[in-house]
């Protein structure tokens, strides 16, 4: 779509910024703004009223700079020769400074989520790579959770706020090797290691395929590499389980999850009657992981469109008002506070 776009609008660029090299010279070359590096551009007339961030496209003739004026830059031996300059889009006023650092922890987290996908995937093992649901069930332990109304009165959806349970259903299923890297939700407030939305990082092997193979090898590499408080769920049962020999286990995670009703496990438990065969894993913290790497102290270095401090998204104001009539269909009143303070309905 982006290219055909592009054609429509007669806007394509036959050179990245960062591209062009002593090769190019006497090429003619189009170029606008984008993100591969600096590009060296000689204008017969100066852009001085355009603000920075502003997208031009400029059509010219690569040559060498002059003797004397070449840099270290990559690109420093060119220079571009403008013919023509269109101004595309002009930006007015940056809400924020844009930095560089940013851009590069992005790309670098783009790169390592292929890397992993790929090494997975196609390199160790041949995992299967699966999404579990968003909307899920309340469950009685662990953090705070975010919830989402449902058009049934008086029930709702919990986001997950991590990948346990999902993994064992999965175990029980006979996905005997299975990664994600899986959004979570915890309603705990934002510190410098915390948002409200994160990404989980999950490997999960059946013990009889980890045991006796390379992947087990990989699976403590992997550990070695990433190198940070990683959570590990072992369950061990013997080979050929009977449906008596289960009820000690049951009692165990009932006792261990603080819960007194079944029904809010009952999925869980259920499940351990199903075969559930010995299996084991590692779950972890992308943007932690992120953050390690580059150095960052704050996740939110390492995160597109972070949260702030009290979870509040700075570009769309959310959360927001939603109407009556919004809340209508998911039976939901609001019992605003006494002082009036907040109560902006539109």
């Amino acid at each position: 779509t982006q290219l055909i776009m592009m054609s429509m609008l007669n806007i394509e660029q036959s050179h990245t910024c960062g591209e062009l090299r002593p090769a190019h010279v006497g090429e003619e070359v189009t170029l606008w703004l984008d993100f591969s590096g600096l590009a060296k551009m000689y204008l017969k007339k100066a852009l001085c009223d355009l603000h920075p961030e502003s997208v031009i496209r400029v059509k010219g003739t690569a040559r060498l700079q002059p003797d004397g004026q070449e840099n270290k830059m990559p690109t420093g031996e060119v220079e571009v020769l403008a013919e023509s300059v269109e101004i595309l889009n002009v930006c007015h006023q940056l809400p924020c400074e844009i930095k560089d650092f940013v851009k590069y922890n992005l790309r670098l987290r783009s790169q390592l989520v292929m890397k992993i996908r790929d090494d997975l995937c196609y390199v160790h093992g041949g995992l299967w790579m699966l999404k579990t649901p968003t909307l899920f069930k309340r469950t009685p332990w662990g953090a705070k959770k975010f919830v989402v109304p449902s058009r049934e009165p008086g029930q709702f959806y919990s986001l997950p706020q991590s990948l346990q349970q999902f993994k064992q259903h999965l175990m029980v299923a006979v996905i005997d090797r299975y990664f994600q890297l899986a959004r979570c939700y915890r309603d705990e407030g934002s510190k410098p290691d915390r948002q409200p939305e994160f990404t989980q990082g999950l490997v999960q092997y059946a013990w009889p395929v980890l045991v006796g193979s390379n992947n087990l090898l990989l699976l403590l590499r992997f550990v070695g590499q990433i190198k940070i408080c990683i959570r590990t769920f072992f369950i061990s049962i013997q080979k050929h389980l009977k449906s008596k020999d289960q009820e000690p286990l049951k009692k165990t995670a009932r006792s261990q999850f603080n819960q007194d009703d079944p029904s809010l496990l009952s999925h869980l438990l259920e499940a351990l009657d199903s075969g559930a065969h010995p299996h084991g894993g590692i779950a972890w913290g992308l943007d932690h992981l992120v953050s390690i790497i580059v150095g960052t102290p704050s996740i939110r270095d390492v995160i597109a469109f972070p949260k702030s401090f009290r979870g509040n998204d700075l570009m769309s104001h959310a959360p927001d008002f939603v109407s009556e009539n919004q809340r209508k269909p998911y039976h939901i009143s609001v019992k605003w506070p006494a002082d009036g303070e907040g109560n902006q309905e539109k």
